[in-house]
């Protein structure tokens, strides 16, 4: 739970956390984009969601993947995100197509019906959902299975947003196509898309796409082409870097205690000590050191005598003496 909170905190600094499901096949090849997105998670490149294939469950309650910097967690849902008080839910609905599978009824209505699910009876009331079918084609997909000629239930009407992914793979805008196939790089096609339409990626806005959302019709799909283009800088493990150069003497020697000095003395169990204080250094939140403030000096305050000192020593004494 604690890499769940921390997650969920993480994906918005100043509003409540996004809860995004994303929901996909049960296949070989949604097996690999699912993994693909834990790694990244793992990697702290994308927040956390939750990764939902079709199954049959009662009551809603379905079994479901935590990605998040733990990997990919095997979960049961609506429990794991019960705990968290979410701002808003985006459902996107995950189809890689292919010549040999382009579409499957058993995801679409699914996912129509868990979506269903998550509005009536798990979110609270008044939490803006926003439900994406999110088309992701191969380039030797026929255009017509796009427009929902092989199978009719490949758009899903009545959900915001229906984008369709450009099948195109380039380094850049200014880069060739060289072309989205099954074979070679469909899967990571495809998890590119996932997270760039769930607004999953670290330092992204997340509703970015959710503007579209009022210019789309309730009734018949409207799709929108698509493209993601996304660069990462990753560092490297800055507390690590950060907590040696803090425990480094500045000539690189550590004093040893002696019977003539007295500002050091021997710790009882100094690899205690080092631990606790690289565990002090860890408290690292979005990137801000977290501490607090040193406390006030404790200077000895010296005993002062004057006339009012002497004055009630007198008095005592007269005191004592009429007793």
């Amino acid at each position: 739970m604690s890499s769940q909170v921390r997650a969920a905190v993480l994906s918005a600094e100043d509003s409540a956390p996004e809860l995004v499901v994303l929901i996909g096949p049960q296949s070989p090849t949604g097996d690999a984009v699912r993994g693909v997105l834990a790694g990244w998670a793992q990697a702290e490149l994308i927040r956390l969601c939750y990764w939902v294939s079709p199954q049959d469950r009662p009551a809603g309650v379905v079994g479901a993947w935590r990605l998040d910097v733990d990997g990919e967690q095997p979960v049961t849902l609506p429990d794991d995100f019960g705990r968290v008080a979410w701002g808003r839910c985006r459902v996107v609905l995950v189809q890689p197509l292919t010549p040999g599978h382009a579409g499957d009824e058993a995801v679409t209505s699914f996912a129509g019906t868990y979506a269903r699910f998550l509005q009536r009876t798990v979110l609270p009331m008044g939490t803006p959902l926003t439900r994406v079918n999110l088309l992701v084609p191969t380039s030797d997909l026929e255009p017509a299975s796009l427009a929902g000629g092989s199978d009719p239930h490949l758009q899903v009407p009545g959900w915001d947003l229906t984008l369709v992914v450009s099948p195109e793979e380039r380094a850049s805008t200014e880069h060739p196509n060289v072309l989205v196939r099954e074979e070679t790089n469909l899967v990571a096609h495809t998890a590119l898309a996932a997270a760039s339409a769930g607004g999953l990626w670290v330092g992204m806005d997340g509703g970015a796409l959710d503007g579209l959302v009022p210019q789309s019709a309730p009734g018949e799909p409207l799709p929108r082409l698509m493209r993601s283009f996304v660069r990462v800088v990753q560092g490297g493990d800055v507390t690590g870097v950060l907590a040696e150069a803090v425990l480094r003497p500045g000539d690189g020697r550590w004093p040893v205690p002696t019977s003539e000095r007295f500002d050091v003395a021997a710790a009882a169990d100094p690899q205690a000590v080092i631990e606790d204080a690289v565990r002090h250094l860890d408290r690292i939140d979005d990137g801000a050191l977290c501490y607090a403030d040193p406390p006030l000096p404790l200077v000895p305050k010296r005993p002062r005598v004057g006339l009012a000192y002497v004055w009630a020593l007198f008095k005592e004494f007269w005191l004592i003496l009429l007793r």
